[in-house]
């Protein structure tokens, strides 16, 4: 699942187009790529000539194409390709997020996952000689990585419907359960096949059509396991689930972040291990053998079993802008390799926050011109992290935020178990000149504020707080320094 975050800022119009710089946190292009190789690792090499952001494949079951997602026309979309990279077909064309597909067994139709029924990922189907789409699933939540069985009577999938999203325990973010369900390709006979309260999924049908493999977690695992790279002691099952009567068994497979498995023709059963400890991560299988390496991320089986296609995460550096296509003319999308953009009032330059380093501070604060595409830091403090700057309204100073941020630069390994864990040592509100003189902090205390926005006037800006006077939205008068509040 491509995981994105969209945080932009507004500039005045110039040349009759809106400017919107973005950050996404993944994938960038060149951060991911999509292969094919012979199931023991040999002959890797790029499924397409001209690579993209490209992902999520998935074998026809008659072996002659392969469905892909590509965003190489914008938005998501689904492709197919034969497997020697000829053939290149856009199948889907919609504002919608369309992805993950899988094929009928009769290779006539698609189920895949999209956004295009108001806005919450639902299941729809495909028939590939009209292109006609149907709408299989709805309702609030998501629901993720179809399966259509070898018989064609049901199509299992992952979904989080029906669930509050608690907060992890210790955390700011919130957990990422979800069930298996199966339904039938008409809509009906909808029901859950796994227990609710953990993590069950990427379900995959065994040949018996009576059986679906996936990978489960409790909740509490969802969220290390999502990082790009676990940490070690990290785990999940690989498990075998019968539809009819529910019972569920664990796989043979050894510890580690296993996802993604998927039963092959000789009776073995392929997985991704994502996390790097022991033999590392790559494509294994339950004889012990292997198959690529790498940080692969969701693979798929030729019928026959001796081809694998997958993508993984690729080592590639982010622009500081790079020009993105837009569906909108009257605006122009920028993605920049920093996060939390916002533009001069004249819109030739924004300012940032570099992202988290190793050491989780010192995340320094940018000036990117739009014109050369060139960065400079302004201001770095190596104890302390930057955060949330915004320019002012007369473009000669930039206000932000200074502190340790340990919810947002320390990779998850900051605990918040009591509200007043949120402080997190404190942090103040600052202002520096454009040019980078003139550094002063405008807040003191051991309150954290954070994510300043000055006033059209420049004589008063509002803030958010956590600390011992209270937490919520306060605003301060630059001259008087007098603070109101505004929310508790």
């Amino acid at each position: 699942m491509v995981v994105a975050a969209l945080l932009a800022t507004l500039a005045p119009q110039m040349a009759e187009r809106h400017k919107i710089a973005f950050a996404r946190i993944f994938p960038n292009s060149g951060q991911i790529g999509l292969f094919i190789a012979a199931a023991d690792g040999s002959d890797e090499h790029p499924l397409l000539a001209a690579p993209d952001i490209d992902y999520d494949a998935v074998w026809s079951p008659d072996g002659a194409w392969i469905g892909f997602t590509s965003e190489r026309d914008g938005s998501a979309e689904l492709f197919r390709v034969r497997p020697d990279g000829t053939g290149l077909e856009r199948l889907t064309d919609n504002p919608a997020y369309d992805d993950q597909a899988a094929f009928s067994p009769d290779g006539r139709a698609l189920v895949f996952g999209s956004t295009r029924g108001g806005g919450t990922a639902d299941l729809w189907t495909m028939d590939l000689a009209t292109r006609r789409t149907t709408a299989l699933t709805s309702g609030p939540g998501g629901d993720f990585r179809p399966s259509w069985s070898p018989d064609g009577k049901w199509i299992a999938f992952s979904s989080d419907r029906g669930d509050r999203a608690p907060f992890a325990r210790g955390r700011w973010e919130r957990l990422q359960r979800a069930e298996i369900y199966i339904v039938k390709p008409d809509g009906s006979g909808l029901h859950a096949v796994t227990a609710h309260g953990g993590f069950c999924g990427s379900p995959k049908w065994t040949h018996d059509s009576r059986h679906v493999i996936g990978y489960c977690m409790t909740a509490e695992e969802t969220l290390a396991n999502r990082r790009a790279a676990p940490e070690p002691g990290s785990n999940t099952r690989l498990v075998s689930i019968d539809i009819v009567s529910g019972m569920s068994a664990d796989l043979p497979a050894e510890p580690g972040v296993k996802v993604n498995p998927s039963p092959l023709p000789d009776g073995r059963f392929g997985y991704v291990r994502k996390d790097k400890a022991g033999p590392g991560a790559g494509i294994y299988y339950s004889d012990g053998t292997q198959g690529p390496h790498g940080d692969v991320r969701a693979a798929s089986w030729s019928p026959d079993g001796r081809c694998v296609v997958f993508h993984k995460r690729l080592a590639a550096a982010i622009a500081p802008l790079q020009e993105t296509f837009s569906k909108n003319s009257d605006h122009a999308l920028t993605l920049t390799g920093t996060i939390l953009p916002s533009f001069s009032p004249a819109g030739d330059r924004f300012v940032t926050n570099s992202r988290s380093s190793p050491t989780a501070v010192g995340a320094s604060l940018l000036i990117t011109t739009v014109a050369t595409n060139r960065s400079e830091v302004i201001f770095q403090d190596k104890t302390r992290n930057v955060f949330a700057p915004q320019w002012s309204p007369r473009g000669d100073e930039i206000i932000f935020s200074v502190g340790t941020f340990n919810a947002f630069f320390n990779g998850f390994h900051g605990l918040f178990l009591k509200p007043e864990d949120r402080v997190e040592g404190g942090a103040q509100v600052a202002t520096i000149h454009a040019d980078g003189t003139g550094f002063h902090e405008v807040t003191s205390g051991p309150a954290n504020t954070a994510f300043p926005s000055l006033a059209p006037d420049g004589r008063q800006f509002v803030f958010r707080m956590f600390g011992p006077a209270g937490d919520g939205l306060r605003t301060m008068n630059l001259v008087t320094k007098t603070v109101t509040a505004l929310t508790s």
